[in-house]
Formats: structure tokens, C-alpha cells, sequence
């Protein structure tokens, strides 16, 4: 392994450690030595390697600066899927579903801890991050563009305002997230996020598709569960 792969690999592992850190204790009450304490146990179950808290240091200056890279590598995530979907021509409203169940499964996952912490520091702490763009702003107008192809595919009804929607849509999602978080700690979202989509449908879809679009909800609800 290269110098530059070893970096790489130090810096990758750090950001995970302080995922599942920030994941379970939250941005306040985390600290630097307990992120560098979790990524050297995992590099040395992984690789035999050590992570010491110089190194932790080196890839980044501070917890607030930790915290703003793991909120970054979550949204590149969850902005690029949506990104991918609008490159590669695929149907709008069918896209924006497969978005949020996606998000919903991998919030459900406590192997998945970078998206999981991704959210909970946005919500935390989100307005004294110091991030190149507004995570939610980008998640709506991704979800502006998906609509708006949706009307043009028929999908969606022409009178609807895509931009009020995409936005309450985008709201509905994280106060749904929330509920589930305290009720079941994420136990039940993907189908508390099923039962959005039911209710959105009505307000969305020419009213002879509804059914249709039920289903394809429900399909993608049990692709997701069976997916790894």
C-alpha cells in the first residue's frame, strides 16, 4: 500500500469511526478521543494498522470540522442519487420514490451509520456548519426536477405546484423521519415512509394511477428490505 492509500484508508476509516460516534452519542456530547479510540480498533481488526489521535488531527483540524465531513459524504450520497436518476433519464415520480424508500433503508440500517449520522447533525446542528451548499435546499430542487419530469411523463397532475410540493415533500420526510426515531428508534420508517407515499399520491397522480403507483411503492418497499 502505497503512502496515498494509507492516507486514503486513514482518512476513510476516521470518518466512519466518527459516524458511528456521532450516530450514537450526538454532536455534543462526542469527542475527538473516543473517534480516535473506535478507528483504530477498526483498523486493527481490519488491517493490523493504527489510527492514533495525531492522525485524527492531521485529516481534520477540529470536531466541527469532522462533523461537517461526515454531513458532506451523506449528502453527496443522497443529492447524487438523485442527480444520477435526473443523467440517466428515469422516470420522475418512480425516481423520487426509490429516493426516499433508499434513504429510509439506509436510515433503518445501524450498519449504515454515515448516512444515519449525515442526518442527525444536519438536524442537530445544521445551521452553524460551515458547508459549500444547503443540503435541503439541494434535496428539494432535486426533487423539483424529478416532479417536473414527472408532469411532462403524465405522472404527475399538470395543476400541481411542483415547487410547493417538492418542498413540503422534502419537510414531510425528516418530520416523518423524527416520529419514527422517537416512537420505534427507525424500526417501522420504511413503512411510516410507505404510508407518506399513500397519502401523497392522492394529492400527485392522475386519479386512475393511484393504484398503480401504490403498488410500485410496495414493490420497492420489499426490494429494499431484501436488498443488502
Amino acid at each position: 500500500m502505497t503512502q496515498q492509500d494509507r492516507a486514503k484508508y486513514t482518512r476513510q476509516t476516521i470518518l466512519e469511526a466518527a459516524a458511528m460516534v456521532f450516530d450514537r452519542a450526538g454532536y455534543n456530547a462526542a469527542t475527538l478521543n473516543e473517534v480516535a479510540t473506535l478507528a483504530n480498533t477498526m483498523a486493527q481488526a481490519e488491517r493490523g494498522a493504527t489510527v492514533t489521535k495525531g492522525a485524527v488531527s492531521h485529516h481534520f483540524q477540529s470536531k466541527k470540522d469532522l462533523a461537517e465531513a461526515v454531513i458532506t459524504a451523506q449528502h453527496t450520497w443522497s443529492v447524487g442519487l438523485a442527480k444520477q436518476k435526473l443523467e440517466d433519464d428515469e422516470p420522475g415520480l418512480r425516481s423520487a420514490i426509490e429516493m426516499s424508500l433508499g434513504l429510509a433503508a439506509k436510515l433503518s440500517d445501524h450498519e449504515k451509520p454515515l448516512v444515519r449520522a449525515g442526518i442527525k447533525l444536519t438536524l442537530e446542528n445544521g445551521p452553524s456548519f460551515d458547508l459549500p451548499v444547503d443540503p435541503y435546499r439541494e434535496w428539494i430542487d432535486a426533487t423539483v426536477e424529478l416532479l417536473r419530469r414527472a408532469v411532462t411523463e403524465g405522472d404527475v397532475r399538470v395543476e400541481v405546484d411542483v415547487a410547493a410540493a417538492a418542498e413540503l415533500m422534502v419537510g414531510c420526510f425528516v418530520g416523518v423521519h423524527l416520529l419514527s426515531e422517537v416512537l420505534s428508534g427507525r424500526a417501522r420508517l420504511d413503512e411510516q415512509v410507505r404510508l407518506m407515499w399513500t397519502f401523497w399520491l392522492e394529492h400527485l397522480v392522475p386519479e386512475e394511477r393511484v393504484a398503480e403507483f401504490r403498488g410500485f411503492v410496495a414493490g420497492r418497499l420489499m426490494a429494499e428490505m431484501v436488498t443488502p
